[in-house]
């Protein structure tokens, strides 16, 4: 039984409009878990920079400044690679999704050409 060329149109409406209510759903996700992870490293950065200032304010010493300073820059750094490591996961995450829907929506176009045919 072949379908009508107006019901394969609104079938294929439907379908985009499905399709981009969904691309939507992903990306207002991945943003929202972005803007958390920014937050955090925000609080993070700013409670660190605090301990540090505090850190640095009761050295005197040249030698000590040093030590200071090298205590607090390594956190920093695995915190900087741990949040780079974070966002890299959420983009990868991100595109798995994108993929998949693009590779069901092609798969819906196919399977609709061959019925129409």
């Amino acid at each position: 039984m072949k379908t009508s060329v107006v019901e394969s149109i609104t079938q294929a409406q439907s379908s985009a409009i499905e399709s981009m209510l969904m691309m939507s759903k992903i990306y207002l996700d991945s943003t929202e878990r972005l803007t958390q992870l920014n937050m955090e490293a925000l609080r993070d950065s700013v409670n660190e920079g605090t301990a540090a200032l505090c850190a640095l304010t009761g050295v005197t010493k040249g030698a000590s400044i040093k030590d200071a300073q090298s205590e607090i820059v390594s956190p920093m750094f695995e915190r900087a690679m741990a949040y780079a490591r974070n966002v890299q996961a959420l983009t990868a995450d991100t595109q798995d999704q994108v993929a998949q829907l693009a590779n069901a929506r092609v798969a819906d176009l196919k399977k609709a050409a061959n019925l129409s045919a």
